[in-house]
């Protein structure tokens, strides 16, 4: 493996490009989460273990698991136009540039996926062709089977990250790495499992999206 050249803020920095928007053919609204979680910290570390049995869901859970996750707490807009936010997790610059997209328990073939909204905390089901979303699909129930799992997918926005970084790359998967941690240790808290998954999805990711976005890996929870 070869040294990596280290990340640099830009002298001038890009404003962030307007190229991508996910094509949601319907909002589903979240209910409200548990605010206040009954699980010590310590005991949250001590538990963390992937795990590889899987059971449904309910919304409610899906919906507190990514309130404490994944949902934007500030919201501010940096000089360049670029929206910033304060999350769980870290991320570099407060940019944010992994979105995460859901698939809910069901055969193979009637799948759906969801992008999640962590401003406004909700879910839009993404237009996609059938036959690109479900090659996706069969290539990480390869890897891990899908069955009752619910899926947690990364969708990496790349432009985010390099419009105010050179030599970004490792930032944006230390990002992805913080955000998987976070979701797996919100999934303890709650009692759900959770594994992540090997495979990165590809080639089938980046034609469901015309090679815009490129997939950061995830998780499967239940």
């Amino acid at each position: 493996m070869q040294a990596g050249k280290n990340p640099e803020p830009l002298k001038k920095l890009k404003k962030e490009s307007k190229n991508f928007s996910y094509q949601v053919e319907e909002y589903i609204r979240l209910p409200k989460p548990e605010i206040n979680l009954d699980s010590l910290f310590i005991d949250v570390l001590n538990s963390r273990r992937s795990q590889r049995v899987f059971k449904k869901l309910t919304l409610k859970k899906i919906s507190t698991l990514l309130f404490h996750s994944a949902k934007a707490k500030e919201v501010f807009i940096s000089p360049t136009g670029s929206v910033l936010s304060h999350r769980a997790s870290p991320s570099a610059g407060a940019i944010h540039p992994i979105d995460i997209l859901i698939s809910l328990p069901a055969n193979l073939d009637r799948r759906m996926l969801l992008y999640y909204n962590p401003f406004t905390h909700r879910l839009g089901r993404l237009k996609i062709t059938k036959p690109d979303l479900t090659l996706f699909l069969e290539n990480i129930n390869k890897c891990l089977a899908l069955g009752n799992a619910t899926l947690i997918w990364f969708a990496v926005h790349p432009d985010r990250t390099t419009n105010k970084y050179k030599n970004s790359e490792s930032l944006i998967w230390r990002d992805a790495g913080a955000l998987t941690m976070s979701v797996q240790l919100v999934a303890s808290a709650l009692k759900i499992n959770s594994c992540p998954i090997g495979t990165l999805g590809e080639p089938f990711f980046c034609k469901d999206f015309a090679n815009k976005l490129v997939s950061g890996g995830g998780l499967l929870l239940g």
